[in-house]
């Protein structure tokens, strides 16, 4: 991905301003910043769902008005804060609902099958692959939502807040399968507002602040304590916890 001088606006108010970034697969890169930075409308941008901005954001040197957007949904997956389903899908149907830009119709694709269990099993959803979708916790909800992402195969994943409903075990559990996909060659692009998360695991982290480029490089010189302090206003320390 590539963002050259991206801005937006709503209405008369600018939530984006110049923003130039790209990001790499095999990577794990946060996109941090107080409320109202900017950060999902960045991410929204890159995954295709918002329009009208200024300036550019191509991915494999195409830009993105320009991709089929089948096309694109076999490289790139979106994971949204939540999901909300009104018919009673199961967890194994949500999950093969990632498999659509791949099928043909109603008819699955070869390998359709082998491709949700596996990101299930990645997932750790397997257990309850047979519930009504909208019975699950929140946590399993985002789990699932997740699992049909990986069912797409992609080369990027794009995540928006994906612990927000995972309680501490989970959101570590999370973000530790986040960073071995990565390992795996996936690029990973992540907003969060958790700047603990993003110290420990990402590889890159992005600092937004009232919708422009706060910092850009290694967790542990973007999300210094002078930083922190400056853009968050709270006093704030590092430690290395060696996870």
């Amino acid at each position: 991905f590539r963002l050259d001088r991206v801005g937006m606006k709503y209405g008369e108010r600018a939530v984006l301003s110049d923003v130039t970034a790209a990001f790499e697969t095999s990577r794990m890169s946060a996109i941090a910043g107080p409320n109202g930075a900017g950060k999902s409308t960045l991410l929204g941008i890159m995954a295709g769902l918002r329009g009208r901005y200024a300036g550019s954001c191509s991915y494999r040197g195409r830009d993105l008005r320009r991709w089929p957007k089948r096309a694109f949904a076999r490289s790139v997956a979106f994971v949204p804060q939540s999901l909300s389903v009104e018919f009673p899908f199961t967890a194994e149907q949500v999950v093969m609902m990632g498999r659509t830009p791949f099928g043909n119709g109603l008819f699955e694709a070869p390998g359709d099958r082998d491709t949700v269990e596996r990101a299930m099993s990645t997932t750790d959803t397997l257990p309850f692959r047979a519930r009504d979708f909208r019975s699950l916790s929140g946590g399993e909800r985002q789990r699932v939502v997740l699992a049909s992402a990986l069912a797409q195969s992609p080369e990027f994943l794009l995540l928006d807040e994906p612990t927000t409903f995972l309680d501490l075990k989970h959101q570590i559990s999370m973000y530790r399968l986040l960073r071995d996909l990565c390992r795996s060659g996936l690029g990973v692009v992540t907003v969060t507002h958790d700047l603990n998360l993003a110290m420990t695991y990402a590889d890159r982290v992005l600092l937004l602040d009232n919708g422009c480029v706060a910092a850009d490089g290694l967790p542990e010189d973007v999300l210094t304590p002078a930083n922190v302090g400056r853009i968050f206003g709270v006093h704030a320390a590092v430690h290395d916890t060696g996870a």
